[in-house]
């Protein structure tokens, strides 16, 4: 953005004392859809080949969007795996 230019939402959210919107959150078919996705790409190309951009192309999203909603790839890649293996241990226990 460049130096002075302003957002009028933000600026009456601020003088308000409002606080800022919070990020839309992801509908819970669609994060697990994405962490299937992230799972399968992990799986094919190992943890340090996998790219966001795979992971987003596999789940039907642009890596931005996805990084909107997961923050980095760092959390992206710790939510898949506690996705995976919470579902190893669901499937073989019960």
């Amino acid at each position: 953005m460049r130096p002075g230019v302003t957002l009028p939402f933000i600026e009456r959210a601020f003088q308000s004392g409002e606080e800022m919107p919070s990020r839309p959150k992801l509908t819970q078919q669609r994060r697990l859809q994405t962490l299937d996705a992230a799972v399968e790409v992990i799986g094919e190309k190992g943890l340090t080949d996998t790219r966001v951009a795979d992971i987003a192309e596999r789940a039907g999203l642009s890596p931005g969007l996805l990084l909107y909603y997961f923050r980095s790839k760092d959390d992206l890649l710790t939510e898949a795996l506690t996705y995976a293996e919470d579902r190893f241990y669901l499937d073989t226990f019960h």
